[in-house]
């Protein structure tokens, strides 16, 4: 595809349409044939023409080279032209200004299409087609059609709607159905479709489109004139984008030269000119349109098939491979796929377990329920979950494994159809976790105080909370959580330094515990610049006051800071306090002072908010404000 192809460098590597001699030359007889041809033909109807092709032509070259280069291609560009206006002895005042314009349309289009440094490579993704119909086949000729009509019709005694789309609709036409033809040849595709084993069917099917065209509008009648998209249906499907839009013009030539010579097309028998014209344009539109859409949707298909394809067989392969076993599963539990490396773990040979279901075979008895939990969750969150289970061996033996799961979907619909399960042996891992469970227990009691501020870290905090919140449950008294925020805090650290910041981070911790001297009180470091405390038996006035006085106690000590409005160091506290009911959660309580900091902060920081929140007697907790 044209995707593929290198485009010209700055690095100076030539591409096929870069600009030399041969290029530019090649360039001048284009643009003179085809504005010739288009004068020509169009010489006895006021050279009112069913589609201007030279735009395309010389939009597609822009688009093939840096904009370094457009110089030297729109200067070809004027001169073919001039020249092709001289050859058939057209008005050259009015084709000059014309001249003017459609290097104008040209250039605005290019422009456009390339000034997000993206190049319009591959019109068979859906943005870069969109784009180019934006900006190429109406910003652009819109633009160009109205600067000559300003200029133009005054001259002419031509109204100026009718001016506009005598010129607006050829130069759309013409780029749209020249310019995807000749990004289209300078791909790589036409090297595919003309290889060895592929040339005959493209030569003929090409042949065969040309030939149908020829007939439908040789012989005449509305509805001969679309036995054309048949063939152009097959010549997509069977030789793809480049194929369709290469076939474009040959269609385009044959209908325009056949209408304009008294040829019918549409209903009427020999309609006026301009009747015949727009029935013409709208079946080149319609042409236009279907070769793109039609082109669009099998390359889409094809490329989702083939994706759908290679995935599938990087999952074999790293299926077979890997030493994990991986097992794909349907949403009620059974096993459609188990990888080799179940055999060297468990024993059992993948078709021993494909068709049966973890509720009925390996998985041991007291694991299934925490095991279809972890289903359920994975379902309804749609986010991976890690179990450890014991799983049995085919001799009968357990042994502990580890599994990750997760959600698969269908590659069409995108919805979940199944399970994927990646488990390994962990028993070892599992006894040596056993026999440092004590160790580990020691030194997580030790590890309770955060080194930085001197005050309990996050941890103790967290086991604190749930203490004190399981035993407010039980007494029904009332528990308080205070959250500090330091106003700021990112630009302390940014103009004083780290070493600063850590030091006003110990002055927080001194001047909370300077107000918080209940034994059974925590101050706790909760993360980065927050602190936190946690009051047993507190009700929210008296920690809203508490909040206050720890306020205060930061502000008396006057730490210096140039990033906060007062000038010094300030803090932003979230009060609350609940009773907590049976069933509740302790989590609730820190989401309540959360919010209420949050306030805080919104409504100018520097001051202690209270949010007042009541939880139901039993259940889930839930909130109100």
């Amino acid at each position: 595809m044209y995707s593929q192809m290198q485009l010209t460098s700055d690095t100076g590597r030539n591409h096929p349409a870069a600009q030399n001699p041969a290029t530019l030359a090649a360039l001048l007889i284009l643009v003179i044939a085809a504005s010739w041809v288009g004068l020509r033909y169009t010489a006895g109807f006021d050279h009112i023409a069913p589609l201007w092709s030279t735009n395309g032509l010389l939009l597609a070259f822009l688009l093939l080279n840096p904009v370094r280069r457009w110089p030297g291609f729109l200067a070809i560009g004027f001169t073919g032209f001039l020249l092709s206006h001289l050859i058939t002895r057209s008005a050259l005042a009015d084709n000059f200004c014309l001249s003017l314009c459609d290097l104008a349309e040209v250039t605005l289009a290019a422009w456009l299409l390339t000034r997000s440094g993206k190049k319009i490579t591959d019109l068979t993704h859906s943005p870069q087609l969109l784009r180019f119909a934006l900006y190429g086949v109406l910003i652009g000729p819109a633009a160009g059609a109205l600067l000559a009509t300003l200029i133009l019709r005054r001259p002419h005694a031509v109204p100026w709607r009718n001016a506009f789309l005598w010129l607006f609709l050829p130069d759309a036409l013409g780029i749209a159905a020249v310019a995807p033809a000749v990004l289209a040849l300078f791909g790589e595709e036409p090297l595919r479709l003309f290889a060895s084993g592929r040339r005959r069917k493209t030569l003929l099917l090409l042949s065969l489109l040309i030939l149908v065209s020829i007939t439908a509008f040789s012989t005449g009648g509305f509805f001969l004139s679309f036995l054309i998209f048949p063939p152009l249906v097959l010549v997509v499907l069977e030789l793809g984008w480049a194929g369709g839009v290469i076939g474009i013009p040959f269609i385009a030539f044959a209908a325009s030269l056949m209408t304009l010579h008294r040829y019918r097309v549409g209903p009427l028998p020999y309609p006026p000119l301009l009747q015949r014209l727009l029935v013409l344009q709208a079946f080149l539109a319609a042409i236009i349109v279907s070769v793109n859409v039609v082109s669009l949707v099998f390359h889409e298909r094809r490329r989702h098939t083939d994706l759908t394809r290679e995935n599938e067989r990087r999952f074999r392969m790293l299926a077979e491979n890997a030493r994990d076993v991986i097992v794909l599963t349907d949403l009620d539990g059974r096993r459609l796929y188990v990888s080799p490396a179940v055999t060297p773990i468990l024993g059992w040979a993948p078709r021993d377990l494909v068709g049966g279901s973890f509720h009925t075979d390996v998985i041991h008895p007291d694991d299934r329920p925490a095991f279809q939990q972890t289903l359920d969750e994975v379902r309804k969150f749609d986010r991976g979950q890690i179990i450890i289970y014991r799983c049995r061996k085919k001799g009968g033996m357990y042994v502990w494994m580890e599994a990750s799961l997760s959600l698969y979907r269908d590659s069409l619909t995108d919805e979940p159809i199944g399970f994927v399960k990646v488990a390994r042996d962990v028993s070892r891992r599992k006894a040596a976790e056993e026999e440092l469970q004590n160790a580990y227990e020691t030194l997580e009691a030790m590890a309770i105080v955060d080194a930085l501020t001197g005050v309990a870290n996050r941890r103790r905090f967290d086991d604190a909370l749930d203490h004190e919140w399981r035993r407010a449950v039980r007494s029904g008294t009332s528990l308080a959580l205070l959250l500090i925020d330091v106003d700021h805090f990112k630009s302390y650290n940014d103009i004083y330094g780290h070493v600063r910041g850590d030091a006003c981070l110990r002055e927080i911790a001194a001047a909370a515990l300077e107000v918080v001297r209940r034994s059974a009180d925590i101050v706790a470091r909760f993360g980065g610049e927050e602190f936190a405390v946690i009051l047993p038996d507190t009700e929210e006035t008296s920690a809203a006051a508490l909040g206050e006085e720890i306020r205060e106690a930061v502000m008396r000590r006057e730490i210096e800071h140039g990033g906060n409005q007062p000038g010094i160091v300030t803090v932003s506290i979230g009060c609350t306090a609940v009773v907590p009911p049976r069933g509740s959660k302790a989590v609730t309580l820190v989401e309540f002072a959360d919010e209420a900091l949050y306030q805080a902060k919104h409504e100018g920081r520097n001051r202690v908010k209270t949010r007042r929140h009541s939880l139901p007697s039993a259940g889930h907790p839930e909130e109100t404000a």
